[in-house]
C-alpha cells in the first residue's frame, strides 16, 4: 500500500537535517518519494498508523503529521512521469498487475 505523508512545520523547523532524518525514519518503514519539504510518499506493507508512530519521536506536539492510505488507480494531476511511474511500480509489485487507472501514464504537462 502507498501511504502520503503531510507534514505542517510549526515548532519544529525543515532544516536539511531535520529532513534527513525524516526520510532515514521513512525508509525503516519502506520505499520512500519526496514530493516537496512538505509531503512524502511512503510504499510499505506498514498501516498508516505504524507510519505515523515512527514519526512523532522526531516532532514537536505543535507540529501536525498527517498519514493517508492512498489509492493511486484513481490519482490525477501535473506531475513528472518519474513520479507516475514510481506509483505504477510501487502498485504493480503490490497488486501482481498494473491497476487499470495506471495503464497509461496520466502524465500531461501544462501547456
Amino acid at each position: 500500500m502507498i501511504h502520503q505523508i503531510t507534514i505542517r512545520w510549526i515548532k519544529t523547523q525543515p532544516t536539511t537535517e531535520k529532513i534527513s532524518e525524516v526520510e532515514k525514519q521513512l525508509a525503516t518503514n519502506g520505499d520512500w518519494m519526496r514530493m516537496n519539504v512538505y509531503s512524502w510518499f511512503v510504499s510499505t506493507s506498514r498501516s498508516a498508523a505504524d507510519v505515523y508512530n515512527s514519526l512523532t519521536k522526531i516532532f514537536h506536539a505543535e507540529d501536525s503529521i498527517l498519514v493517508v492510505e492512498i489509492v493511486t488507480a484513481s490519482a490525477v494531476g501535473w506531475a513528472p512521469k518519474w513520479v507516475w511511474d514510481w506509483f505504477q511500480q510501487r502498485q504493480q509489485s503490490a497488486l501482481g498487475n498494473v491497476p487499470s487507472g495506471l495503464s497509461a501514464s496520466p502524465y500531461k504537462p501544462p501547456g
